[in-house]
């Protein structure tokens, strides 16, 4: 004979599945912001070296071009 769930055990099946979802979808926002994060930094650590090469060797064009680079990084992050 075969025995079938209540409703109360389907609702709470269902409840914890929707749960499980809900964990893994903020879970994935938490991973993507962080992959985020550290190409944020990457790019900036980048950009400052390359900048402060532009300094140390008087390259006012090349200089001029980073520091814009750099600002809209950080306007394209909202930093």
């Amino acid at each position: 004979m075969k025995k079938d769930k209540s409703y109360s055990e389907m609702m709470k099946a269902c409840a914890m599945a929707g749960n499980q979802l809900k964990k893994s979808f903020v879970a994935d926002i938490y991973i993507e912001m962080l992959l985020l994060e550290i190409q944020l930094n990457k790019e900036k650590e980048i950009l400052i070296n390359a900048i402060n090469e532009a300094l140390d060797v008087k390259d006012e064009q090349m200089f001029m071009e980073l520091t814009s680079r750099y600002n809209q990084l950080m306007k394209r992050y909202g930093s």
